[in-house]
């Protein structure tokens, strides 16, 4: 009747190690995968998110999001959406993208998983920024850039300038009296400047106007001032105009026009406002700050994030967790719970030392079989059931099917490591059951 009882506790103790088992393999998992950045590096190479992020999410999110907000100013400019698109891809480069991903993988999971107190995430975007400039710069010797500058800025600012100064030596077209020579010199004069301001003579004046700018962009000076010489284009421009009848009203004229073009960062503030508004100037400074100082995010700012816009309780809550997953990830703990159950219920199924061995053995046999059916079932049904119903409302669909291939081998590597870690439990009371036969047979011959 004992015998019976404790063979009885032994079954039931069994059933219970299988949960446990279970548990503890998922819990060994973890700690070789989801507390490790490598696995997340594996992972995010193996679906290629960086080549997706680099030829879909970009195109996507430019034409989606910033195409539109910027389309009329890239037009104006004689720029196209695919003009954007190919800064964008070729500033954020895949290798960019990944070796900034690893590194924020290296201090975010230790800390997450409670192996850390503290991390620091740290992109610099500067070099990128001045890739970035350096496309701007060619951009500034396009013949579509040149032509769009020539016809919605330069003949426009020549015209009202050259009206302005005939009016302030009296000659106005207005005037019947001065309106025809008011009219002439702007016929001699206006269109000798415009072919004087040719496209080389626009491309190199960006260009010099650029690269005084790109010190401020960079955020390594407060204040700039671009200055273009505008002589030489005169004295072009006095030579395709020159009438002997007119040169004293072309010479009149040309000595009142400015002797240099500026731009400085009141002009580019003032720019910036007219098109975008003061929060769009507010934006631009603050990417400023951005570019010079980098992008930087701490464990002190994350507390400081949950705070705002939970409660303190959350944060408390937070670091309860990340102190559990500290206490669970331990594999000694695993395993000590694991030999006392075994040796448990080798004690109460068996009497002698064979028939100890065999319970035990058969015990991580039984429990570490019905562990993997079972974890290969529920991440089946996740696989079936839960990804679907979760991913659909995501868009576009190109997310939703990158997102779904994620996961999916995110479950497909958990599960392998998962049937390792009790294929190790398998074989020992494999071992140890053949163990108990063989040890079995040399006590009866004996």
């Amino acid at each position: 009747m004992l015998n019976t009882l404790r063979r009885i506790s032994a079954v039931f103790l069994i059933l219970i190690l299988i949960p446990i088992v279970t548990s503890m393999s998922l819990l060994g998992t973890l700690k070789s995968t989801v507390f490790e950045p490598s696995f997340y590096k594996e992972q995010l190479v193996k679906v290629d998110v960086y080549k997706f992020a680099h030829d879909e999410v970009i195109p996507y999110e430019v034409k989606t999001r910033a195409g539109p907000a910027i389309s009329d100013n890239l037009s104006y400019l004689g720029l196209s959406d695919e003009d954007l698109l190919k800064a964008v891809k070729t500033t954020l480069t895949k290798d960019w993208a990944q070796i900034n991903t690893e590194r924020a993988l290296d201090q975010i999971v230790p800390y997450l998983s409670g192996e850390k107190d503290n991390f620091t995430i740290y992109v610099s975007i500067k070099d990128e920024t001045k890739v970035g400039i350096g496309i701007i710069k060619d951009w500034a010797q396009k013949e579509g850039v040149y032509t769009a500058l020539l016809e919605n800025f330069i003949m426009v600012e020549v015209s009202e300038k050259l009206d302005d100064l005939l009016l302030g030596i009296g000659l106005s077209e207005e005037d019947p009296i001065t309106s025809f020579v008011a009219q002439t010199v702007n016929a001699i004069l206006q269109p000798a400047i415009i072919r004087s301001i040719t496209r080389e003579w626009v491309g190199k004046a960006l260009e010099n106007v650029i690269l005084e700018v790109e010190p401020y962009i960079l955020g390594d000076q407060h204040k700039f001032n671009a200055v273009v010489p505008l002589q030489d284009r005169y004295l072009a421009a006095f030579e395709l105009g020159s009438d002997v009848e007119m040169n004293h009203f072309i010479v009149a004229i040309i000595k009142e026009l400015p002797l240099t073009w500026a731009f400085t960062q009141a002009d580019l503030e003032d720019l910036i406002i007219d098109n975008y508004g003061r929060d769009g100037y507010e934006n631009f400074s603050s990417g400023r700050e951005i570019v010079k100082d980098g992008i930087k995010f701490t464990d002190a700012d994350l507390k400081t994030r949950l705070v705002e816009t939970s409660s303190y309780e959350s944060l408390q809550e937070f670091e309860r967790q990340r102190d559990l997953l500290l206490s669970i990830s331990s594999p000694l703990i695993h395993y000590l719970i694991l030999v006392f159950m075994v040796t448990l219920i080798g004690l109460l199924g068996g009497r002698s030392l064979s028939s100890r061995l065999t319970w035990a053995s058969l015990a991580l046999v039984i429990s570490s079989s019905v562990a993997s059916v079972a974890i290969i079932f529920v991440a089946w049904q996740i696989e079936v059931t839960v990804l679907p119903d979760l991913l659909g409302s995501l868009s576009p669909q190109i997310y939703e099917a990158k997102l779904n291939e994620i996961l999916s081998n995110v479950i497909g590597e958990f599960v392998s490591e998962s049937r390792q870690y009790l294929f190790s439990i398998l074989s020992l009371g494999i071992v140890g059951f053949a163990s108990s036969l063989v040890w079995s047979r040399v006590i009866r011959q004996a």
